[in-house]
């Protein structure tokens, strides 16, 4: 871990501490209170990012990421979202201003709650990157055709994935409100979870 990744961590150790629950798996973090299920599997640890902003802004707050996680380089924040099998095409909307807010939110928490606690100078904040994480199933998408962890978007994509993500993510990245704080925004397959794991070198957070 460099430097500014010790001091985050050392930031963040008193919350865990008074809070152990802050560390989970990204297993519990993707849980689904709607449908009553888990969207990925893994294991590995990160922190429960909602649970990090009630401890530091003294509230639960809505509209924030699921999973904060850290590498040398990057904050990755992470959401989970189930979608609908028959009718997500007329939901888009409404999921991408749900997911907007979630990554305005959590950028605020980070950049005015928590890096200039750690910081002393705002070009040491770490860069951000924003992952969607969507069940393809749920989202009408058959992933058998194609390997969403490189989300490629090329011409041998099949027409339904870039009708799905040719409409997220401009939408999605034009309702950011501080674009450039984000190195990555982008949207990844639940079932994919473990590949976008092992590519981005995110490992079990310690603290």
């Amino acid at each position: 871990m460099t430097d500014n990744g010790n001091l985050l961590i050392g930031y963040l150790r008193p919350f865990v501490k008074s809070n152990p629950a802050l560390v989970d798996s990204f297993h519990n973090c993707s849980y689904d209170i709607t449908n009553d299920r888990f969207l990925v599997e893994s294991n590995v640890h990160t922190i429960n990012f909602d649970k990090l902003t009630q401890s530091i802004r003294g509230r639960p707050l809505i509209q924030s990421a699921d999973a904060l996680s850290l590498t040398d380089d990057y904050v990755y924040l992470i959401e989970f979202k189930s979608g609908d099998q028959t009718n997500h095409e007329n939901k888009l909307k409404r999921l991408i201003d749900g997911v907007s807010g979630k990554i305005n939110q959590s950028e605020e928490t980070l950049d005015s709650f928590v890096f200039p606690k750690v910081y002393n100078n705002p070009t040491d904040y770490f860069p951000l990157r924003f992952f969607l994480v969507v069940d393809s199933v749920e989202m009408g998408i058959d992933t058998s055709i194609s390997i969403l962890a490189e989300l490629s978007l090329t011409e041998t994509t099949p027409e339904n994935i870039k009708a799905l993500f040719n409409s997220v993510l401009p939408d999605l990245k034009s309702g950011i409100k501080n674009p450039e704080r984000f190195d990555t925004v982008d949207v990844w397959y639940s079932e994919l979870f473990d590949k976008f794991l092992a590519l981005h070198n995110i490992v079990d957070i310690s603290v």
